[in-house]
């Protein structure tokens, strides 16, 4: 299974060739995280995520959240709420 391209953890996501932040990496290859739409974060999220060791699930909603203002604006926090219901899914059960 390949890496994720967030947290380098296996990833289903980026397995499947759909993962809308591998499709982010420039032809310069750097990572989802590393300048681009980021860049004027201090820390980037790609810090956050290594320092704090954060999961696949908690990675992509900090990215998607970080980001809406300047790229997805609506989708992308739809998207971030989608990846915090998928963890409470997988951790807690639907319950």
């Amino acid at each position: 299974m390949k890496k994720c391209c967030v947290n380098g953890e296996p990833c289903a996501i980026c397995d499947s060739g759909f993962c809308p932040d591998c499709e982010d990496k420039d032809e310069g290859g750097k990572a989802p995280g590393e300048g681009g739409w980021y860049s004027r974060f201090n820390p980037q999220p790609i810090d956050i995520i290594a320092a704090w060791n954060l999961d696949h699930w908690q990675a992509e909603a900090l990215t998607y959240l970080v980001r809406h203002d300047m790229k997805g604006g609506r989708e992308d926090l739809e998207k971030a709420i989608w990846y915090i219901n998928d963890l409470i899914k997988r951790k807690y059960g639907d319950g």
